[in-house]
Formats: C-alpha cells, sequence, structure tokens
C-alpha cells in the first residue's frame, strides 16, 4: 500500500484499515441485494447483470478482506481473486449489453470478449498488478458498455441506457480519487472510503439501468433486439 496503514487491536489480534473493510462489506451486500432483485428477470440482459453484481460484490468483500487481514497475509494473497471476480464482472457487464446487437455484431464482441476475460485472467494469475485491472475495464465498460449505452440513449432515448451509462461513466471518477488519495481524513476516511461510496451511487445507477426490463409495460421490449448497427436485410 502507498499509504499509511493503520489497525485497531482486539486483543493480540490487530484489524487494518476496518473503515475500509466496513465500506468494501457495504458495497459488497448492495451488490448481492441488487443481485437479488435482479434475479426473476428473463432477459439476458438482466441475468447477465445479475452476475455482474454478485461477482462485483465478492470482488468487493475479498478486497475489503486484504485492508483488514492486511498484517497477516502476502499482498495479494486477497487481491488476486478479487481482481479476477472484478474480470467476470466486467465480461458479465459486457455480455449484458452485447446481447443487444445484431447477429453478426453479437458473434464478434462475444469472441473478442472472451478472448479479453482468458488474457486478462492469465495477467492477473501470473503478473498482478492493478494497472491490468484498469486496462480491463477501459477496454470493457469504457469501450464496450458505456459507448453502447450512450448510442442508445443519444439515438432512441432509452432511460434505461442512458442510467447505465452515467452510472459506469462516473464511475471512472473512483480512479483519480484512488491515484490522488482524495480522503476526507487519512484514518477514519481514507480515499479508498471515498471511493467506495462513489461505487455504490454510480452502481445503484447501473442496477436502475437493468431494473426497468422488469416492468410489464416493458415486455414488448423483451421481445426485440436493440440495434446498434443496421441489420441486413431479409429477402
Amino acid at each position: 500500500m502507498h499509504h499509511p496503514v493503520y489497525s485497531v487491536a482486539l486483543g493480540s489480534v490487530h484489524l487494518y484499515e476496518p473503515v475500509t473493510y466496513l465500506t468494501n462489506l457495504v458495497l459488497a451486500m448492495c451488490c448481492f441485494y441488487w443481485a437479488h432483485v435482479l434475479r426473476t428477470g428473463r432477459s439476458v440482459r438482466e441475468r447477465a447483470f445479475v452476475y455482474f453484481f454478485i461477482c462485483m460484490g465478492v470482488s468487493m468483500f475479498l478486497g475489503g478482506l486484504s485492508h483488514l487481514l492486511y498484517g497477516y497475509f502476502e499482498y495479494y494473497t486477497w487481491r488476486r481473486p478479487a481482481w479476477l471476480f472484478t474480470g467476470f464482472a466486467v465480461f458479465a457487464a459486457q455480455m449484458g449489453v452485447i446481447e443487444q446487437a445484431n447477429k453478426n455484431w453479437h458473434r464478434n464482441l462475444t469472441i473478442m470478449a472472451l478472448l479479453q476475460l482468458m488474457a486478462y485472467s492469465a495477467l492477473i494469475i501470473f503478473d498482478c498488478h492493478f494497472i491490468w485491472v484498469k486496462i480491463n475495464a477501459t477496454i470493457g465498460i469504457t469501450g464496450v458498455v458505456i459507448l453502447s449505452q450512450a448510442y442508445l440513449w443519444l439515438a432512441r432515448r432509452e432511460p434505461h441506457a442512458g442510467k447505465m451509462a452515467l452510472g459506469f461513466s462516473l464511475n471512472i471518477l473512483a480512479l483519480p480519487i484512488h491515484g490522488l488519495q482524495l480522503g476526507l481524513h487519512p484514518v477514519f476516511f481514507n480515499h479508498n472510503d471515498v471511493a467506495h461510496v462513489l461505487m455504490i451511487l454510480c452502481f445503484y445507477l447501473v442496477f436502475l439501468g437493468a431494473r426497468p426490463l422488469r416492468a410489464p409495460s416493458m415486455e414488448a421490449d423483451l421481445q426485440e433486439d436493440v440495434i446498434l448497427v443496421p441489420q441486413e436485410v431479409k429477402e
């Protein structure tokens, strides 16, 4: 870690950065709750974001343990699996929006997403550094999810797409918060905690972007694909 690490003692046991652990835990619980709410969805998009929130929740929970038990385990003991689950979450989000493309684009984008996931997983396993997390999120979230949802918002004024694009876009602010260590207090509410609060708000917007598809008034939309590019005219 590149910032001062504090701990509280419970007898002979030292717990490190307990506030950061708690904000990680709250974020994880929010993700699990949103997955629970979306679990009855019937569309590929909804099911994909159930997996997104589950994987992100597991990642946040393991990330919290990496802070809480910092003095007892090697640095990457918890972070490696946490970052692997982050990769699965990014892949799930990509699948959730790729299914809206037409047949040709769907196949090509799916293959690219699978190759991206395999390459990312190998890098995290054998060369575990946070830079790979940033690159993977830039490609998968910014390059695929945000752009596709922004397109749907601008072209079709679809409110769920706008909310999802906004949620993921605002989440990018977590990077400078981490990089500049913009915390309210170095001990009681550091930059990690600020970033976690921001992520809760951002992921709530993502949840709202998936949830409208469950409404009865949207049933007709479940039966048709949203076209990202012109489809071929069938004879």
